[in-house]
């Protein structure tokens, strides 16, 4: 089985071999093609041909970097309208792919449109919910509507549709059209432990937050709910 994986968009395996976050990003599709030499993923990636040199470093895995099949616009509202195109130029490239994949809403609508062209299974996964977080952030109008459109049609184009939460799922099945209930599931999100199992062994009296510094990511509610140094 050949599941194509779509990146989010603008992001490449280059990118996050520049963050850092490459073997961790990757570790979970090494570890399906090391066990399950059946199951083979093509990364479908917004990089150039640079991405094409990890090809040699991870196994039963193809990668099909968009911007080594064209030139990459440079100005950002040219090259949102330009993926607008790119199902169309690479789907002679994945007529052996068995499912669509996309962790992101951001960039869906490359697989949204190849799951029409070729009449494959759309499985479409978010950490977060794009648009309920736009409307916490405040986003203009454009972005909202932009937001809330791409969910609405991811809904209703994909064959699974995979949320992180109980919140999620709520919210989503009280503001968006459901032409199938079922194919709401919630995947929970992970982090691996392997390095940090020992939990036994840990500091009674400190608090260790690993995130970005974000307004979202409750810091402040954090640090008043700390238990106090002289407890």
């Amino acid at each position: 089985m050949n599941v194509a994986l779509f990146f989010t968009y603008d992001v490449s395996l280059s990118e996050w071999d520049r963050l850092k976050i490459i073997d961790r990003e990757m570790k979970f599709y090494t570890d399906i093609t090391k066990d399950d030499s059946d199951i083979s993923f093509t990364l479908v990636t917004y990089g150039n041909q640079d991405d094409l040199k990890y090809e040699n470093k991870y196994k039963n895995i193809r990668i099909i970097p968009l911007y080594s099949l064209k030139k990459r616009p440079v100005n950002k509202y040219i090259r949102l309208i330009d993926s607008l195109f790119l199902p169309f130029r690479i789907k002679k490239y994945l007529n052996d792919v068995d499912i669509l994949k996309t962790n992101q809403l951001l960039g869906s609508w490359v697989p949204i449109v190849l799951k029409r062209i070729l009449n494959k299974p759309l499985i479409i996964r978010t950490g977060y919910d794009l648009f309920s977080f736009s409307l916490r952030q405040k986003k203009n109008l454009f972005k909202l509507l932009f937001y809330y459109l791409l969910t609405q049609l991811a809904i209703i184009t994909s064959s699974v549709y995979l949320v992180s939460s109980r919140e999620d799922m709520n919210f989503l099945k009280k503001y968006f059209y459901w032409n199938n209930n079922n194919k709401l599931q919630i995947r929970q999100n992970w982090i691996s432990a392997e390095e940090n199992s020992n939990f036994l062994d840990r500091e009674k009296k400190s608090i260790l937050t690993v995130g970005r510094l974000e307004k979202q990511k409750n810091l402040y509610c954090l640090l008043y709910t700390s238990p106090s140094p002289r407890d």
